[in-house]
């Protein structure tokens, strides 16, 4: 069969300029659909221009049989329109749809959505193939694990499917199938801007044991780590080094750093292969001598879930963090000559107040990562934060379209904040972080040449249109 794997055009905006990342999920996806025989195509329409006509003439002119779109809550939409100028340019074209929002609420998604023929719900690979399989018999999708379809004027969500026990039987992402060329070459994320990397992303391990009340990540993956060997993380890096030239990572895992064992020997593998690379990871994972280790293997950068600087919301919120882990983690991250960044939060409890935020600020202004994002918390379907919002009657509409972090006014509010308070809040927080002389200084000396002034520059332009 012929498959055509989409990702819709992104919400970001002018934010994704500094973090543009590759859709490894979909690269994964396509891998598995080629092993399974099928012809696959990856279309990325966050970084190809995307119009309805130039879709149209795309699928008259590749005809394909299936086209599975991933959708995040703030994508669905754009998702659903894709599904709808498919079916109207090539009625037989069969429309599936994966990611977090259909498989948080699978039945209601269809039904929202009628564009979508068919959806997945929870980890992809295996439910593709036997999806494929089905279809291209001609057989419905009837009795297969995590889908969702329409039977009889009926919605039909069959059981979960088992999570993936051995990721090591998952191929290498099929990443020449992306559109390599369209990707800025020095943008996966803040900080790695010299032209001397040439970066892409992975992920060593799937699943996350934490139970922060705004992430919906165990709708996916759920809450048990499985861990992809050195061996087979190893052969993708090889993979990437010597097919595509790439020679700095980016650790995606949900959590990286928890099997210390497993950290020294990759940090092994990593240092004689000679390549960069950076991670996310939690406060309470890491030490001094863990992270010297990290920056000894090639580590550039380190990003810390923080999310805020009161304890009191920290508790409530799950994340199973203190301040003073806080403070320890970013110094010692500043110790071993890494890059830092804190991924802080606004209204990621419903009860958060203006003090509390503030309490967040001082702690980022006395710590002083090199990077923040400051993001509001979005109440995904699938997350406890979703759940009090709703019972709580603060979500005025569920218009997914609405449903970001940047770029628009939330259609929810918080015990103290409406929906405009909170956009006022975030960029209040921000100009003063950033707009700081020491900051500032801290971010020129880690300037080496013109190329990357220009990328701060740019920056910079972007973060005054966004924060005025």
């Amino acid at each position: 069969m012929k498959v055509a794997l989409v990702r819709p055009p992104g919400t970001l905006g002018v934010i994704a300029k500094q973090s543009t990342q590759h859709p490894i999920n979909l690269a994964t996806l396509a891998a598995i659909a080629v092993q399974a025989g099928h012809e696959t195509h990856v279309w990325d329409y966050e970084v190809e221009p995307f119009a309805e006509d130039r879709l149209a003439s795309r699928i008259k002119e590749s005809k394909p049989d299936v086209i599975g779109i991933s959708c995040m809550t703030a994508t669905v939409h754009k998702g659903h329109e894709i599904a709808r100028i498919a079916k109207g340019v090539r009625p037989s074209t069969c429309t599936v749809l994966g990611g977090c929002h259909c498989s948080a609420l699978p039945g209601r998604t269809l039904r929202e959505f009628p564009s979508f023929d068919i959806g997945v719900h929870g980890e992809g690979e295996e439910t593709l193939v036997e999806l494929l399989a089905h279809l291209s018999e001609q057989r419905t999708p009837e009795g297969i694990p995590g889908t969702v379809y329409r039977q009889d004027g009926q919605i039909v969500v069959e059981p979960a499917r088992p999570l993936i026990g051995d990721l090591d039987s998952l191929p290498i992402p099929a990443r020449h199938l992306l559109p390599l060329d369209r990707y800025p070459r020095t943008s996966s994320t803040p900080g790695i801007y010299s032209r001397r990397y040439r970066p892409t992303q992975m992920f060593t391990a799937r699943g996350c044991y934490a139970r922060c009340i705004f992430c919906a990540s165990k709708v996916l993956f759920g809450r048990r780590v499985r861990y992809r060997s050195v061996e087979h993380i190893v052969a993708e890096v090889e993979d990437c080094i010597n097919r595509f030239g790439f020679n700095h990572f980016t650790i995606d895992d949900d959590t990286f750093a928890i099997d210390k064992e497993r950290l020294a020997s990759l940090c092994d593998r990593f240092g004689k292969l000679g390549v960069t690379w950076d991670c996310d990871t939690r406060v309470d994972l890491v030490s001094r001598d863990v992270l010297k280790m990290m920056a000894r293997s090639g580590c550039l950068k380190v990003a810390y879930g923080v999310e805020s600087g009161s304890q009191r919301i920290l508790d409530l919120i799950g994340k199973g963090a203190t301040v003073e882990q806080v403070r320890n983690a970013v110094s010692w991250a500043r110790e071993a000559g890494l890059i830092t960044q804190a991924q802080l939060m606004i209204g990621s409890h419903p009860s958060e107040t203006r003090d509390e935020v503030y309490a967040t600020l001082r702690l980022v202004k006395d710590v002083r990562p090199d990077f923040v994002s400051w993001a509001i918390t979005v109440p995904y379907p699938g997350t406890e934060v979703y759940d009090l919002l709703v019972k709580k009657g603060y979500i005025q509409t569920f218009d997914w379209r609405q449903f970001q972090m940047y770029n628009v006014v939330p259609i929810w509010r918080t015990e103290h904040f409406t929906g405009s308070e909170l956009v006022a809040l975030q960029k209040q927080v921000l100009r003063r972080y950033y707009l700081r002389p020491s900051l500032i200084w801290q971010l020129l000396r880690r300037i080496r040449g013109v190329d990357e002034l220009r990328v701060y520059v740019d920056a910079l332009l972007d973060f005054v249109r966004f924060t005025r």
